[in-house]
């Protein structure tokens, strides 16, 4: 089947350009997305080990003022309308009920899924480390092929293959209840890559989707039912090495902040 946007992100920016949340909104949303698509059928050999594309992605700004829910909500609908839909998970959930949801969920012998969390502090509440939930997204980021988990009701459960992505939203109040500070030195938030935004990026009292916007919303769906069955290992160009590598030797030679450390 022929693809029919080029660049998938750069046709999903064009059909979000009328919405006003912020283009890095729009732009983060399409990536989580696609992770999700993905699954864990697309690798990159690490040499000692395999890099599958699941991410944990949460859009920051102030209550109301840069429409973060609006802009992932676009995001997940299309996901709704895919052919084999990914599991979504959108509500409060406990450590215990994610991982029997991921075990009813395998199919092709993946157990993988989406955290969609429009509020972060509803999805996670406060208990999230005492109840093992940020525990176990912890170390199920990192995609294991098999992972165990101890119940008082079922014994131990299995997941295989498995494959977490995250889209989340929260204000910067809401993140200091909902992440407390133990998951921070515990490795949690820095798997999350964090999207801060001031302010809109216009203001738009009625929004009007562009002319031919139906038929690109039809495109991008119709190229996300190809990504998902796409299987196999990628790679980088060789110019693209060079540049990966000239970055991580300089990422590696910077300063850090001990509090961020």
């Amino acid at each position: 089947m022929p693809r029919r946007c080029k660049n998938w992100i750069d046709a999903y920016m064009d059909y979000t350009s009328e919405q006003e949340s912020p283009e890095d909104f729009h732009r983060w949303t399409s990536i989580a997305v696609l992770s999700a698509t993905l699954g864990r059928h697309i690798f990159m050999e690490r040499g000692y080990y395999r890099l599958f594309p699941n991410l944990y992605i949460v859009l920051v700004a102030g209550s109301a003022k840069c429409r973060k829910s609006v802009s992932t909500h676009i995001g997940i609908s299309f996901l709704n309308e895919l052919k084999q839909k990914p599991m979504l998970f959108s509500q409060k959930i406990t450590n215990e009920a994610l991982i029997k949801a991921l075990l009813d969920a395998k199919i092709d012998g993946q157990s993988s899924g989406i955290i969609y969390a429009s509020e972060l502090s509803v999805f996670m509440g406060k208990d999230a480390i005492g109840s093992g939930l940020i525990p176990t997204l912890t170390d199920l980021y990192d995609s294991p092929s098999k992972w165990s988990y101890h119940t008082r009701t079922r014994g131990v459960e299995i997941l295989e293959n498995v494959s977490i992505c995250m889209l989340g939203a929260s204000t910067i109040d809401w993140l200091r209840t909902s992440i407390p500070i133990d998951a921070v030195g515990g490795g949690f938030t820095s798997r999350i890559v964090f999207i801060y935004q001031e302010r809109a990026r216009k203001p738009i009292l009625f929004p009007q989707k562009k002319s031919g916007s139906e038929q690109l919303h039809k495109d991008l769906v119709e190229d996300l039912n190809h990504i998902r069955t796409q299987r196999g290992q990628i790679d980088l160009t060789p110019d693209a090495r060079i540049l990966a590598s000239a970055w991580y030797e300089e990422e590696l030679g910077k300063p850090r902040d001990a509090r961020l450390e």
